[in-house]
């Protein structure tokens, strides 16, 4: 027997289940930013897995080779969605000259992604999908709220923001700030544009936190920003 085309032949089954394994998840990726894209603008509840087959130009049935069901298309696009915006705030946050730069850059990153989100998503998300939902709680904990702690001690030893905040009670209230504009009870849909009123409520938070260097630093960031635009 010949070792060595055994060698090759092992060699050769390798590396085709590794190139099958490449474009299942090449398809799976497609499938959920597709996905993705119709449950942020029409929201979770009324888009359905037809919905998702047909802009896919896949059959339902070749969907489900790829996903299990609904559920975990919605966990796997919060996912997908969670993972690029802790990127966009690493970036952000090494790219930046300060912090109020660093803060406008993430506003920036998440402009797109504000104007076609869905006002029920996260209502929707709350209501019927657990596994999901408990994730984003977790990525609120240890990313966001610890990202904006972390925004408030650098500008505090900039000189932007005032010595006299306090970090995690700032970021908390930021955070429940953000979550209140998705929140019909409070803004209607019907009646605000959630890029807009985010922008607002933005600006109202940040000049709440600025020293007087920070105000002339913020107001003149803000007039170069697309943001104001």
């Amino acid at each position: 027997m010949d070792i060595s085309n055994l060698d090759n032949k092992s060699n050769n089954e390798e590396q085709a289940q590794e190139k099958e394994l490449q474009e299942f998840e090449t398809v799976k990726k497609t499938i959920v930013e597709g996905a993705q894209e119709l449950f942020w603008m029409y929201g979770l509840r009324s888009v359905t897995m037809d919905d998702i087959a047909s802009k896919l130009a896949m059959s339902k049935k070749t969907l489900y080779q790829y996903i299990q069901d609904k559920a975990e298309l919605v966990y796997l696009c919060a996912e997908h969605q969670l993972e690029n915006e802790h990127c966009n705030m690493e970036e952000a946050s090494e790219k930046a000259e300060h912090a109020i730069d660093e803060v406008l850059k993430i506003m920036e990153y998440n402009r797109q992604f504000f104007l076609n989100f869905h006002p029920s998503l996260l209502l929707d998300l709350q209501r019927s999908y657990p596994k999901a939902w408990k994730m984003f709680l977790r990525h609120k904990e240890e990313k966001i709220i610890k990202g904006i702690q972390e925004n408030m001690q650098r500008g505090v030893a900039e000189g932007l923001y005032r010595a006299d905040i306090d970090p995690e009670v700032i970021a908390r209230m930021r955070m429940a700030q953000v979550e209140s504009i998705f929140n019909p009870q409070i803004f209607s849909p019907k009646t605000y544009i959630i890029s807009e009123l985010k922008f607002q409520i933005f600006k109202h938070f940040l000049y709440g936190l600025v020293t007087i260097k920070g105000h002339k630093t913020l107001t003149e960031a803000l007039q170069n920003s697309e943001l104001s635009n």
